[in-house]
């Protein structure tokens, strides 16, 4: 069972237009630099969204980004897979190593690493070498997914496809997780594996049982985490620009419920994120197949996958209009945007690019902190185990318990004598009010109501 992963509960509420509070990352064992960013990426989100881009060159990359604003993205895209079929083609080598580079030049930038899989399809590979890309198409583009009972295989311990998912992951973790290093240590990393997880396209969408798709999920993370004992992992849940099984048109909340049974759970992710192509992000902000489709329908998806997580727009065609992510109902405030492209030959033009980069609502490298010698664990104040029944211990020292009025009702470390409902904590300088894990969330000034609600057990 893992003993790394963090099941307390939120600690402050940070922003109105998030309507999120403030929680722990899952991994209680992360690194300082990782929590440096953690806490960096929390303070800004509801108030200003991160700048990000695909790559250095690709699509433009961060060459076309900078030559265009004078900026540099403030996270920095690629892929862990090589895109080649056997691991023995010197082409494999020569593009994990040329990614390898790119992570570490864009850290040195000041740029967060994003890294995505492309994995390849893990029941076609023989002695390391794949017939079968991240689509499930062979060589000449014939598509074929897994059957129902090798899924059942690959989750299973012992059998022989699952022996092989862990080799693939443990190759994948030794031969280039593990090398995004500086001279202080691993790089923190936003770290998204099985992206656009629910849209059927790649071989890790289980259409028959979703849960077997969320459960791949936690064996990637379970072998990551605790075996392989990185702690330098944000862990990101993607879903896609449609779903599986989903609604026509999209992001109806008929199609809520399939969108739920592909999720890993709060307690396997820090950030959820969806992916968003065939926008009109340049003028209407609406999904174009579906125009009456907003950022904010895509939002709302989100927050009804986890109302208790930072939302972000993990791949995109451009990015949104910033000062309308903030103050339009129609859009949605990201954590950040990361647009798979940079260049006019692809639909951005570069001055819309440069008006949306340099907006004041956007942050990119030169604003963010210096990530790099972080060594101190700066953030609010850790919820304890255990649970506030039988005036058990709630926080690490006392602390002020509010009405949502405002009330103060008592300083103390228990919730002995309370009513059920919904409080405020407030802990340390009393400057970052916390939602208690066992009673409904406040956040932003509205609250669910009363009734203890399971998420925040």
């Amino acid at each position: 069972m893992r003993n790394t992963r963090s099941v307390l509960g939120f600690i402050a509420c940070i922003g109105l237009a998030s309507s999120v509070c403030a929680y722990n990352l899952i991994d209680t064992k992360a690194d300082p630099r990782t929590v440096a960013v953690w806490n960096y990426l929390q303070s800004q989100y509801g108030k200003k969204m991160l700048t990000g881009c695909w790559t250095e060159s690709q699509y433009g990359g961060a060459e076309a980004f900078h030559t265009c604003s004078g900026e540099w993205p403030a996270i920095w895209g690629q892929d862990m897979n090589s895109w080649y079929k056997s691991r023995t083609d010197p082409l494999w080598t020569s593009t994990w190593n040329g990614n390898i580079q790119g992570f570490k030049t864009a850290w040195g930038r000041g740029e967060i690493p994003q890294v995505n899989w492309h994995w390849q399809m893990v029941s076609s590979k023989v002695n390391g070498a794949y017939t079968r890309d991240a689509w499930g198409k062979d060589a000449s583009g014939n598509q074929q997914m897994m059957t129902s009972q090798q899924w059942n295989d690959i989750v299973t311990p012992g059998t022989a496809l699952y022996n092989a998912m862990i080799e693939d992951i443990d190759y994948h973790v030794t031969g280039f997780l593990k090398k995004l290093v500086d001279a202080s240590g691993p790089l923190p990393i936003l770290f998204r594996p099985l992206h656009e997880i629910d849209g059927g396209w790649f071989w890790w969408t289980c259409t028959s049982d979703p849960s077997k798709t969320a459960q791949l999920y936690r064996i990637i993370q379970d072998r990551v985490m605790d075996y392989h004992q990185m702690h330098n992992l944000i862990w990101i849940y993607n879903p896609g620009v449609l779903c599986n099984g989903g609604s026509w048109p999209p992001y109806q909340t008929s199609e809520y419920a399939r969108r739920q049974a592909f999720y890993v759970g709060d307690t396997h992710c820090d950030i959820v994120g969806i992916d968003l192509y065939d926008w009109d992000w340049i003028n209407t902000g609406a999904y174009t197949p579906a125009g009456a489709k907003t950022y904010r329908d895509a939002w709302n998806v989100m927050k009804a996958v986890s109302s208790t997580k930072m939302i972000a727009l993990c791949e995109c065609q451009g990015f949104p209009d910033p000062a309308k992510s903030f103050t339009d109902a129609n859009y949605a405030p990201w954590l950040y945007a990361l647009p798979w492209y940079s260049d006019e030959s692809n639909g951005v033009p570069c001055d819309v690019l440069t008006a949306r980069v340099n907006n004041s609502y956007m942050i990119n490298a030169s604003d963010l902190p210096d990530f790099k010698n972080a060594t101190a664990v700066a953030g609010p104040d850790r919820l304890t185990s255990g649970g506030l029944s039988a005036g058990r211990p709630m926080t690490e020292r006392p602390a002020r318990i509010y009405s949502l009025t405002g009330q103060c009702m008592r300083t103390e470390r228990t919730l002995r004598g309370l009513p059920g409902g919904v409080y405020l904590l407030a802990t340390g300088n009393g400057a970052a009010p916390a939602r208690l894990p066992q009673y409904s969330i406040l956040c932003g000034g509205s609250s669910t109501g009363a009734t203890p609600q399971s998420a925040c057990r």
